[in-house]
């Protein structure tokens, strides 16, 4: 059983992943087991800064595009890091560089169990306390705990259990993850 899933994970999956990264660090929890599922394409950069180009810039400056409460001004200290530091508003294929750069860390810290799902989400549902995910080729896969959601799909009908609407910042059972039962 995963413990939790991230469905879409761009910019805002990778800062869901890190936030929980720091937690468990902070509070010296065991590694949840965390499934995340987006297309191999946009994986750990979403499509707003993956499809990109170098003349799209991002609308934000770098000291107010952070991922993590722990490391504030992360995305200003890799841009110094790299000799980028004068870029007042970086094209966005950086931003989506510095994404990847921080899932890798994340990864290599092993204090997260991650499973990499490249399949698109057709549905999540509820079954008494515990989720079911769906792929899109009809695959169910292991129960979850918990759920966050930052990209739509599309919501089969069902008569024997509550399906939920899978939307931006939607979360599922978080007083259960920031207690740290996962």
């Amino acid at each position: 059983m995963f413990d939790i899933a991230i469905v879409g994970f761009g910019a805002t999956g990778v800062s869901l992943l890190k936030q929980i990264q720091d937690e468990v660090y902070a509070s010296g929890l065991r590694a949840p087991r965390i499934a995340l599922f987006s297309h191999r394409a946009d994986f750990a950069r979403g499509q707003a800064f993956g499809d990109a180009g170098t003349i799209h810039k991002v609308n934000t400056p770098p000291s107010m595009l952070s991922i993590s409460k722990s490391e504030p001004v992360g995305f200003t200290h890799w841009m110094n890091a790299k000799g980028k530091a004068n870029e007042l508003y970086p094209n966005r294929l950086v931003y989506s560089t510095f994404l990847q750069e921080t899932y890798l860390g994340i990864t290599q810290s092993g204090l997260l169990n991650i499973e990499e799902i490249h399949e698109p989400v057709q549905a999540v549902t509820r079954q008494q306390d515990s989720y079911r995910v769906r792929s899109a080729t009809g695959k169910p896969l292991q129960p979850i705990r918990s759920y966050s959601a930052w990209a739509p799909y599309t919501e089969p009908t069902s008569s024997t259990s509550q399906t939920n609407q899978v939307s931006s910042s939607t979360t599922a059972n978080s007083r259960r993850s920031r207690e740290g039962r996962f």
